[in-house]
């Protein structure tokens, strides 16, 4: 009963949420699917074991196998693979009803105890579902690294993002959406079916119109493919939202966010490099020395050369470059380098690529899609003036790369106009020329300062990120609305230097203070859901419940000195 009271309490407050025209069905069923299998867990776990205890009190052993494996089933059924939501449906329900199959048959024949056997095959059966989910899952984490350690990659996005200054952003699904988390990562790639509607909103309409925040995943959003532009376009046809959004650094498969591609959003092929392969394009840069071609070389070596030739207008060689077969990553993006060529930019230029093996059976395929000029090759022409440059690359071709114009997702902004409403604030944002100087809110009333263009009005001495509180110090050189680039939402609350502030909300989805002189400040948000003092009310109800029950059933049980 007390669950049902807790499950209704924290589902009530989404409702009028995802009852909106601007959520996508797709959020809905994420939810149902999430909730109704969760709620599921919650009544039919301990059911099970009671029934399971009622049928046979004397099978203490089998018990706690039992018990034990409900757990581990429940924590397959919601890890973090990056599983799309009917496969986490499907991975859900099959848990579960391997649950509720071993408490039947273990309560159902006495004679299964929890013997080396008995323990072997629950074990099996356990292991069998998250085996045969990861066998069919192509979009997790590399396969070379020991689940026991951190990827190297990780390790060095924690410490380039500076204790969570900043943010990463993945636009090749390493790692996938929620996966950062466990590593205490910053990351834009979430899953988030039930995301506050400023947040869901700004993500959608200022940095990526194929995404929601109910999968923010890069390439790989659902709904990427009904939009027909890739994560990479997006991210530069609103590069000053992400940025203004602290991502600093993205991660890619091989690719270059650099690389001005030629190809639509699939569907891609492979075709093996039998004879070469031409492609021609107008050149989209002023100097080219860069091009990018995607590979596969299916799963093995393949010893040989492959050779990129740049033609111009007329046929002429205007550069050549070669890379040796062994070193392809399959279907990765290669670099082929070559000296500056200059003056071409709108010209007609022509690719040729082709593949000479030095031993038998050697093959590399170039891969293939269908864009507005015809089938062509994957490639992409690396634009220097682009603002990533390449921080760390390992050798599964994992590449992070880095964007000084960033700023911290803490800043301090001079001046401050009032809006009326979230909607007024997010359709605003595109007239504001510099997005750190000027912020939007719906609280208070106008700031001004005089501070000059090119001065930096404060700076962030420390930022300390934890589950339900953030704690921020920070020496303002004048007055101003201290943003935080995280969602605003009912439950958040802050103290400026140990005294209560409101929070406000900064461009109709982020959180602020408003800060009226210079100084330092410590500002400490906290979070607590809206419903929590009746959660931890009930909770306390079930624990004492809980210790009664125990005490009742010591009472009960048969003294020593009792002859039966």
């Amino acid at each position: 009963v007390l669950a049902t009271a807790i499950f209704v309490m924290s589902v009530f407050p989404l409702m009028d949420r995802l009852g909106k025209p601007l959520i996508y069905p797709e959020a809905r069923e994420t939810f149902v699917i999430f909730s109704s299998l969760g709620f599921a867990w919650v009544v039919l776990g301990p059911l099970g074991l009671w029934w399971f205890k009622y049928r046979r009190p004397e099978a203490a052993g089998m018990f706690y196998l039992l018990a034990a494996a409900g757990m581990i089933l429940q924590g397959v059924a919601y890890a973090c693979n990056g599983y799309d939501r009917l496969s986490y449906a499907a991975l859900g329900a099959m848990c579960l009803g391997l649950y509720v199959l071993l408490v039947c048959l273990g309560g159902a024949f006495k004679g299964i105890g929890a013997n080396l056997w008995t323990v072997a095959a629950t074990w099996a059966l356990v292991t069998a579902v998250p085996v045969m989910m990861v066998k069919n899952n192509t979009l997790g984490p590399p396969v070379r690294h020991n689940p026991l350690t951190t990827a190297p990659y990780l390790d060095r996005l924690a410490v380039l993002q500076q204790d969570n200054r900043y943010r990463s952003y993945s636009l090749d699904g390493t790692p996938q959406p929620n996966f950062a988390a466990p590593f205490s990562i910053s990351s834009l790639n979430i899953v988030e079916a039930a995301a506050p509607s400023g947040s869901n909103e700004f993500m959608r309409k200022r940095l990526d119109r194929a995404c929601t925040a109910l999968w923010f995943g890069g390439n790989h959003s659902a709904g990427r493919a009904d939009f027909g532009v890739t994560a990479t376009q997006e991210m530069f046809r609103h590069l000053r939202y992400f940025e203004l959004a602290a991502v600093r650094y993205l991660v890619t498969l091989g690719g270059d966010p650099n690389a001005i591609s030629y190809e639509r959003f699939g569907p891609w092929k492979a075709a093996p490099l039998v004879e070469p392969l031409e492609a021609t394009f107008p050149c989209p840069v002023e100097m080219l020395n860069r091009i990018q071609v995607k590979f596969g070389t299916y799963n093995r070596t393949n010893p040989g050369v492959v050779t990129l030739t740049l033609l111009g207008p007329e046929g002429n060689r205007l550069g050549e470059s070669r890379i040796e077969g062994e070193s392809i990553r399959n279907n990765k993006f290669m670099d082929f380098d070559f000296p500056d060529v200059t003056g071409v930019k709108g010209k007609e230029l022509r690719l040729r690529v082709a593949f000479r093996p030095s031993a038998p059976g050697s093959m590399i395929a170039a891969w293939h899609t269908t864009d507005i000029w015809g089938e062509r090759y994957v490639f992409g022409v690396v634009d220097l003036d682009r603002p990533f440059r390449m921080v760390y690359e390992d050798q599964d071709g994992i590449r992070i790369w880095e964007n000084r114009r960033a700023n911290a997702r803490v800043f301090l902004a001079p001046e401050a106009k009032v809006v009326s409403s979230p909607e007024e604030a997010m359709a605003s944002l595109q007239t504001i020329e510099d997005l750190t100087r000027r912020v939007l809110v719906e609280e208070g009333g106008e700031m001004t300062t005089r501070l000059p263009p090119d001065a930096a009005p404060g700076r962030l001495i420390d930022f300390r990120l934890g589950p339900n509180d953030v704690r921020i110090r920070y020496e303002a050189y004048t007055s101003g609305i201290l943003t935080l680039m995280d969602s605003y939402m009912p439950g958040w609350g802050v103290k400026i230097n140990g005294r209560e502030a409101p929070v406000l909300r900064v461009n109709g989805a982020f959180r602020g203070v408003r800060i009226e002189k210079a100084g330092t400040y410590h500002v400490h948000y906290r979070f607590r859901p809206v419903y929590w003092p009746h959660t931890l009310a009930m909770a306390g109800m079930g624990l004492a419940i809980l210790i009664w029950a125990s005490m009742l059933g010591l009472r009960k049980l048969p003294s020593r000195r009792d002859p039966d």
